[in-house]
């Protein structure tokens, strides 16, 4: 019976060590979330001031993107030029 009662103080000290790491994860995640939320609201995402991230317009419509036309070769010339 006292090798069994080893294992689990043993097993009991390792969960109290793994609960501590844990808590030390849980608390660094909790400030580098809120360093990152303060980085989005400064200057938004990919730079932009927050303003310009919204993708669609107040009104509801849905932004209208330009078609890029590219040169097309017919086989006359060089449609680069």
């Amino acid at each position: 019976m006292s090798t069994s009662d080893g294992k689990s103080e043993e097993t009991g000290k390792q969960l109290v060590a793994i609960l501590e790491q844990l808590k030390g994860i849980n608390s660094t995640l909790g400030e580098h979330a809120a360093a990152i939320c303060r980085v989005v609201s400064c200057k938004g995402i990919m730079g932009l001031p927050p303003s310009r991230q919204q993708e669609t317009p107040v009104d509801g419509r849905v932004p209208r993107y330009h078609k890029w036309d590219f040169p097309t070769f017919d086989g006359k010339g060089n449609p680069t030029i």
